[in-house]
């Protein structure tokens, strides 16, 4: 996460990220900054806390480009 957090600060764009098999709260944290334009996995959540919510809201809105590899 400190890795992460230090991307956000430097404000990096137009990430490519890709999980596997899935994403959790470091993905989401990432989508939620704005940081992600792309990203390639089978799920993103936050496991028994349920739906990951910026990726949710970045799909529903249209900024994220999803690839499932499923």
């Amino acid at each position: 996460m400190a890795l992460i957090r230090e991307m956000v600060r430097r404000g990096i764009k137009d990430l490519r990220v890709i999980t596997v098999p899935g994403g959790g709260l470091n993905v989401d944290f990432l989508i939620g900054a704005g940081t992600v334009a792309e990203y390639e996995a089978c799920h993103c959540t936050l496991g028994s806390y349920g739906q990951a919510p910026n990726f949710q809201r970045a799909l529903e809105r249209g900024l994220l480009k999803m690839k499932d590899n499923t």
